[in-house]
């Protein structure tokens, strides 16, 4: 699948960052749930699913301290 980068702009893909117990907290914003907001494009659909994927990898990917 290719897309314009600039695409991705108009997702909302804030992430958050907070201080918990000593450790950070990663909080961000599900794309595919916010674009339904905005219309029934499929393709942004699409990449909002391919957004949403990545964000999940990256933030499985850090470490957990508990």
């Amino acid at each position: 699948m290719e897309y314009d980068e600039a695409m991705g702009l108009l997702l909302p893909c804030n992430v958050v960052l907070s201080e918990s117990d000593g450790g950070t907290v990663v909080n961000a914003v599900d794309p595919v749930a916010m674009l339904g907001l905005a219309g029934d494009d499929p393709e942004m659909a699409s990449l909002a699913n391919v957004v949403k994927v990545s964000l999940r990898r990256v933030i499985d990917s850090l470490p957990v301290v508990v």
